[in-house]
């Protein structure tokens, strides 16, 4: 009789070892999930702030902007064997072929992708756009979006601004004549 009651209770306390070990089980595999959301995010809030900030610096039309996202690694910016040495890195910049697309087989194609979206709508204010940038991580088997961020900012876009330091303009001539005249309230 005893040695039923001391295996019945070797039963209970391993079910309820499992049962504790499954719980944590999950709660170690939900959080190891939401970090990797959380990455992700970040990861598509760099790409659009890059994005936004290319497009604010003029460097990249808003227009072009959309798309494939290029993926960025070290090894596009250390010198390589083939690239002569001695050279400044703008001529080893200049010389380097951007990638291109995946090619079939390739370990790229049907996974992840990030994609850019870029739109443009004027503002009351001349010369000033509302440029809205979404980075978005699509899965290339679904097409399911695993993260995505959105930025919203006006941007000047167009032609080059003109150089207005030190021009005369109405502000400037009303606190010229009220030195002229004294000044004093």
């Amino acid at each position: 009789m005893k040695r039923g009651a001391m295996l019945l209770e070797v039963m209970v306390a391993m079910a309820i070892l499992l049962m504790a070990s499954m719980t944590l089980g999950g709660i170690v595999m939900q959080s190891v999930t939401s970090m990797d959301r959380a990455r992700k995010t970040m990861q598509a809030c760099d790409l659009a702030r890059s994005t936004l900030a290319l497009i604010e610096a003029g460097l990249v039309d808003p227009m072009s902007a959309s798309g494939p996202a290029t993926r960025w690694d070290a090894s596009m910016f250390l010198p390589s064997a083939d690239m002569g040495g001695g050279q400044t890195v703008e001529d080893d910049l200049r010389s380097m072929e951007p990638p291109g697309p995946p090619v079939a087989g390739s370990p790229t194609l049907g996974g992840p992708e990030w994609t850019v979206e870029v739109e443009t709508e004027p503002t009351e204010l001349a010369g000033l756009y509302m440029v809205t940038v979404t980075a978005a991580l699509v899965s290339g088997q679904t097409d399911a979006t695993e993260a995505s961020y959105t930025l919203r900012q006006v941007v000047r876009l167009g032609s080059e601004p003109e150089d207005v330091a030190g021009e005369e303009d109405e502000l400037m001539d009303a606190a010229r004549r009220g030195l002229q005249g004294g000044g004093s309230r």
